[in-house]
């Protein structure tokens, strides 16, 4: 498929075509806004890239570098408006062969087809599809559009955000039937196919004589993959293909290497050792259940789920087939917290006070982090230090468990274990982002203290002296974690017990639950439980 970038060309994989959706031959093209809050901006400084090179070394610095390059055709996203023709699909009324009038709200700069739902596609007049049947090309308008032009908050939306449209694209594509009938088609510049390019959602995998002992396939080649997942697997776990769902994520298709498809989930001829899932965080879960339904491995990034029915399937997974779900929570593999557990001379079951707070980097204000599927920095961060409180403490069940939050935006989380160890967490985005996301911990036991900055600077105490201090770079975490997976994985030994599994997320749900109500009390309005509440107080007789 045929995108526009850095410039106009092939070799992109299509948009996958859902059931509910329909896939739509562009004939002319109208980027009316290019988005600026979806994504999270990287300012390019000398000294920041310094500053990394001192904190995670060089090699995992170019690493960030050449993978935040590689977005940059990702990061141009418009919000646009075009007429096309339905060639797969169908939405209420259409049908392949129609015309239609679209709003693409988040999209290259110019594309030759695109899958969208019913309620971003409307009939096009009679006649306005016929004005560019003669030609092949993607007529591209380039002017700005006039101030009728009401894009309403469509701009940035995407169908995993789990907000619905409902008729929030009806203005615009009101406006867009008037606006693209007065386009003069001799006037645009026009985008060669030459020819058009097939339908394709998927490529082949290159053939190789190799017999690896697993085989692997990942969802979600984000940063995260790209710096942290596919450099620590073990080779020996072949990575046979990728799903991304954003074509201009995976670039043009390479000829070597593993299959790339664009669906976000496994088609009905996949079948894998090993998953390994790393999109956004409302896919987890299910992509999870299915892996360990077939017998494979799940190796998950954070979070694990970000709702109690997606907990419960995957639990029930996990008890029909136990020990084949990997959590990737990176910090319970820093070799640091084994020095602590040495120098805090810990007997059995004596409670570790767990004490940390953690600087997040301000988000976009509609980067995916910030969806209602994503749910709050609870769910999308904060399950990290959680979970390290419970693993330092043997995941000791919870007893208490309290959020509010402050007028600053501030999220203010204590718990308490039944082994009567407790934890404190202070949740922020205010403050430096030199580094990007920051974290000081402090444990405490038996009349000393440790203390270990951004997971990589250690120093341990007691009431007359410093007991040890130590350094390691903060990416090793990584590292050790997907080679320890890799090497139970081809081992065939189980993966983390279901208690983990079962504590460690049902802890950060109940956490979750009270965001909203904490929110409210924080900004003055009533909570939606309160609301409702009084709402149904307000309708008795």
């Amino acid at each position: 498929m045929f995108i526009l970038a850095d410039r106009w060309r092939d070799g992109f994989l299509d948009y996958h075509l859902p059931a509910d959706q329909v896939r739509i031959r562009v004939r002319c093209y109208w980027p009316l806004q290019r988005l600026a809050d979806t994504q999270l901006a990287q300012p390019r400084s000398l000294r920041r890239l310094l500053a990394y090179v001192v904190e995670v070394g060089p090699r995992n610095t170019a690493r960030k570098v050449r993978s935040r390059l590689k977005e940059r055709a990702r990061n141009e996203q418009f919000l646009a408006v075009g007429i096309g023709e339905i060639v797969e699909g169908r939405a209420a009324d259409l049908v392949p062969g129609d015309g239609v009038i679209f709003v693409a709200p988040c999209h290259p700069r110019a594309v030759e087809r695109i899958v969208l739902p019913a309620e971003l596609v409307a009939r096009a007049p009679s006649g306005l599809l016929q004005r560019y049947r003669g030609s092949e090309d993607v007529h591209l308008c380039t002017r700005p559009p006039d101030r009728n032009a009401d894009a309403g908050d469509i701009a940035g939306w995407s169908p995993f955000s789990a907000e619905a449209i409902g008729g929030r694209a009806a203005p615009l594509l009101e406006w867009a039937t008037g606006a693209l009938a007065r386009l003069d088609p001799a006037g645009l510049r026009k985008l060669p196919l030459s020819p058009p390019s097939p339908v394709r959602e998927r490529s082949p995998r290159a053939q190789g004589s190799e017999r690896p002992s697993k085989t692997a396939v990942l969802f979600g080649l984000g940063h995260y993959a790209k710096t942290n997942v596919l450099p620590n697997i073990d080779p020996r776990i072949q990575v046979r293909a990728i799903h991304e769902i954003d074509p201009t994520q995976i670039g043009p298709v390479p000829s070597a290497g593993p299959a790339h498809d664009t669906s976000a989930t496994p088609r009905p001829d996949e079948d894998y050792d090993v998953y390994l899932i790393a999109g956004y965080h409302a896919t987890h879960a299910g992509l999870a259940a299915h892996a360990i339904r077939r017998g494979g491995y799940a190796v998950v990034e954070k979070p694990l789920v970000t709702t109690r029915a997606q907990l419960d399937d995957l639990l029930a997974a996990c008890r029909a087939h136990p020990g084949r779900l990997f959590g990737c929570f990176h910090m319970r593999y820093n070799p640091l917290w084994g020095l602590a557990r040495a120098d805090l001379k810990l007997r059995p079951g004596e409670p570790v006070h767990y004490s940390c707070v953690v600087y997040e980097i301000p988000l976009a204000r509609k980067h995916w982090y910030e969806w209602p599927s994503s749910r709050s920095r609870i769910v999308s961060n904060g399950c990290h230090w959680l979970d390290h409180f419970l693993f330092m403490n043997g995941f000791s069940p919870p007893v208490r468990r309290h959020l509010w939050r402050g007028a600053n935006g501030d999220f203010h989380v204590s718990v308490e274990l039944a082994n009567r160890a407790v934890f404190s967490m202070v949740l922020t985005d205010i403050g430096s982002r030199r580094i990007g996301v920051q974290d000081h911990i402090q444990l405490r036991a038996g009349g000393i203290t440790v203390r270990v900055d951004n997971g990589s600077r250690y120093m341990a105490e007691d009431n007359d002296r410093v007991l040890r201090v130590a350094r390691i770079n903060k990416m090793e975490s990584y590292a050790t974690m997907y080679r320890s997976i890799s090497e139970k994985i081809l081992r065939n030994e189980p993966a983390d017990p279901i208690e983990w599994i079962e504590r460690s997320t049902s802890l950060m749900l109940d956490l979750e639950d009270l965001v909203e109500p904490a929110t409210a009390a924080a900004s003055g309005r009533p909570s939606a439980a309160a609301a409702s509440a009084s709402g149904r107080a307000g309708a008795a007789p």
